[in-house]
C-alpha cells in the first residue's frame, strides 16, 4: 500500500508598459515568478494472509512487514524584465535579465544572475529592398546570454545517509547503522 501526496503551487507576477514616440517604440516588462515543490510518500507492506479474501494491511503477518517512506521538497524565487526597443520597425534590441534563488544550491551560492542582449535589422524594410518583389521579409539577428539550470537534483550538497546492515558493535549483538553512499563538493554548487 503507498500513500502519495504533491503540492506544487507557482506564482506568477508580471507588468507590461509601452510607449511610441514617432518612430521610436518602447515596451517594457517586468515580472516575479516564484514557485514550491512539496512531495510525499509512505509505502507499507506485510505478506503472509491467511487467505485471499483478506485484502486489509493489518491483516497480514507483523513478522513479514516492511515500509518506507520520503520526502522531496525544494523552491525556486525569480524576478525578470525585458527591454524591447525598435526605430522605424527596422532596428531592434532586446536585452532581458533574469535574477532567480534555486533551494537546490547551497547557501552561498543560491542567487544567479542571467543577463540577454539581441540586435537585429529588418533589411528588407530600407529602401534598397523596394523593388524586389521575390523577397517579402529579410531579418539578421544576434544575440549573447547567459542561462542557468536548477535540475541537478534535490540537495546535492547535503551528505545523504541510508540505513546499512546491522553489524557487531558490542558484545550486545548486532547494532543497525548508516553510511553515507555519494560524496559532496560544496564548492562546486
Amino acid at each position: 500500500m503507498t500513500d502519495s501526496n504533491y503540492l506544487y503551487p507557482v506564482g506568477y507576477t508580471q507588468l507590461t508598459y509601452s510607449r511610441n514616440a514617432g518612430d521610436h517604440h518602447f515596451k517594457l516588462l517586468g515580472g516575479t515568478q516564484t514557485e514550491y515543490f512539496k512531495g510525499q510518500q509512505l509505502s507499507g507492506a506485510r505478506a503472509v494472509f491467511p487467505d485471499n479474501s483478506l485484502q486489509q494491511l493489518n491483516a497480514g503477518s507483523p513478522a513479514a512487514q516492511s515500509n518506507t517512506g520520503n520526502t522531496t521538497e525544494w523552491s525556486l524565487l525569480s524576478f525578470y524584465g525585458r527591454l524591447n526597443y525598435d526605430y522605424q520597425d527596422k532596428y531592434l534590441l532586446e536585452a532581458n535579465a533574469r535574477y532567480d534563488a534555486s533551494s537546490r544550491f547551497t547557501p552561498e551560492h543560491r542567487w544567479a544572475f542571467f543577463p540577454s542582449v539581441s540586435l537585429g535589422w529588418v533589411a528588407s524594410k530600407e529602401h534598397f529592398f523596394d523593388h524586389v518583389d521575390w523577397l517579402s521579409n529579410l531579418k539578421f539577428r544576434g544575440s549573447y546570454g547567459n542561462l542557468g539550470n536548477q535540475n541537478i537534483g534535490t540537495y546535492p550538497y547535503q551528505a545523504v545517509y541510508v540505513p546499512s546492515y546491522p553489524y557487531p558493535y558490542s558484545s550486545s549483538g548486532l547494532t543497525s547503522g548508516a553510511v553515507q553512499t555519494t560524496l559532496t563538493d560544496k564548492s562546486a554548487l
